[in-house]
Parts: structure tokens; C-alpha cells; sequence
């Protein structure tokens, strides 16, 4: 028959061939067919092991994935997603509100918009054109960054005196609390007892695979034993 495909079990297989070779001396062990049929035997079952580990292994992954999707139901964190969405639109409405007024009854911030969208257009029109200075592009980029800051200082300004600081601290102290629950979600997705069962079954499919593993290092060591002895005979 054909001989299997070896496979390197490192201390397992010196372990076994060291104590194939004690019973040398026992003329039988060089039985060549007994020994073949040993290593194929011994091949067929570590193969079933190691696809039954394979299988437990996706099992925990599965379990993984259910634990995560009840945790992600729970009222607790879908009323934390609740009061982030809150908070941020209650903030964003609230922006929105003071830019248009901003827009409607400051001249000074009206200016300013008028003044970063020119500087926005002779950007464009010193990107079409190839022999555009890099000294050019620091001075516009410098202006519309001094612009941009002098909008967003008034902005802001206005956002407080509208009450923006609160909102503001709301919907970070939301963003907050949701971050904690996500982080305590990893620990109580693998303290989940599905989880923990689908861990130890394979724990144990492991184990048997490594059992397995080091009766077949014997058996590999014995059959290639086995072969040399029958050679010589031959």
C-alpha cells in the first residue's frame, strides 16, 4: 500500500519513537502490514480529530457572534445609542440656528464668509494654473486659515451665549457612557455562557488532538521502522 503523508510532530513523535525503539528486540514489531495498517488507522482518526476541532473552533466564533448581537439588543445600550443621536442633533440644530442668525444680522461675520469664499476662488484659479508661485499657494492657504479661525471664533462665541457649552457637554458625556458600555462588552461576551461552553468543548477537541498526534508520531515511527527492517530483509 501506499505509503501515508508524514507529518512532523515534534516532542511527541521523538517521545513515541524513543519508545517504539525500547521494544525493538521484539521481533514482531517489524511486521510490516501490522504496522501500516496502525498508521493509517492512527492517520484517519487524528484527521477526524483535527476537522471535529476545526468545526468547535467555529462554534466559539459563532457563539461569539450571537453573545455580541444580545448585547447589542439590550435596552441599556440601545438607550445609550438613543441619547448620543439626541444629544448630537440637539447640538447640530442648535449650530445651525446660531450660524443663521450669524448670517442674518452680523455684518462683520457676513464679511468674513464673503471673504473666505474669495480666497476659496483664487485658490481654484491658481490650481488651473501651472506656473502658480508655491509663495502664492502659502499666502491664500495662510488667509483663508486666518479667515476660517475669525468665523469660528465669533461661531463659537454666539454657540455659548445660545447655550452651546451645555449641549455641547451633554452630548460628549453621551458619547462617553457609550464608549464604557462597549468597552465592558468584550468581558461579558466571554463570560456568556454559551461562550464559555463552546471555549471548554474546544478545549477539549484540542486535547484530543494532541493525544492523537503523539499516537500517531509512534505509529509513523514504528511503520518507517518497519519499512527499513523489511528493506534489509528484501
Amino acid at each position: 500500500m501506499n505509503k501515508p503523508a508524514k507529518i512532523t510532530i515534534g516532542v511527541g513523535l521523538v517521545v513515541a519513537a524513543l519508545s517504539w525503539a525500547q521494544a525493538a528486540d521484539n521481533e514482531d514489531v517489524y511486521k510490516l502490514p501490522d504496522r501500516a495498517q496502525a498508521y493509517a488507522t492512527d492517520e484517519i482518526a487524528l484527521q477526524q480529530a483535527e476537522h471535529q476541532e476545526a468545526q468547535a473552533k467555529a462554534e466559539v466564533v459563532k457563539a461569539r457572534q450571537h453573545a455580541m448581537e444580545q448585547s447589542l439588543a439590550s435596552q441599556q445600550y440601545k438607550e445609550a445609542v438613543d441619547r448620543v443621536d439626541a444629544t448630537n442633533k440637539a447640538y447640530q440644530a442648535l449650530k445651525t440656528r446660531v450660524q443663521d442668525e450669524l448670517k442674518q444680522g452680523t455684518p462683520e461675520y457676513q464679511a468674513l464668509l464673503k471673504q473666505r469664499a474669495t480666497v476659496d476662488q483664487q485658490l481654484e484659479a491658481a490650481r488651473r494654473d501651472s506656473s502658480t508661485p508655491y509663495t502664492t499657494f502659502q499666502d491664500l492657504y495662510a488667509k483663508k486659515e486666518t479667515t476660517t479661525n475669525a468665523i469660528r471664533g465669533m461661531e463659537d462665541a454666539a454657540m455659548d451665549k445660545a447655550g452651546g457649552t451645555t449641549a455641547r457637554a451633554e452630548w460628549t458625556t453621551a458619547c462617553k457612557a457609550l464608549d464604557e458600555i462597549k468597552k465592558g462588552q468584550r468581558a461579558q461576551v466571554e463570560a456568556a455562557p454559551e461562550v464559555a461552553a463552546a471555549k471548554q468543548h474546544a478545549a477539549q477537541s484540542q486535547q484530543t488532538v494532541d493525544q492523537l498526534a503523539t499516537t500517531f508520531a509512534g505509529s509513523q515511527a514504528a511503520y518507517d521502522e518497519a519499512s527499513y527492517q523489511q528493506g534489509k530483509q528484501d
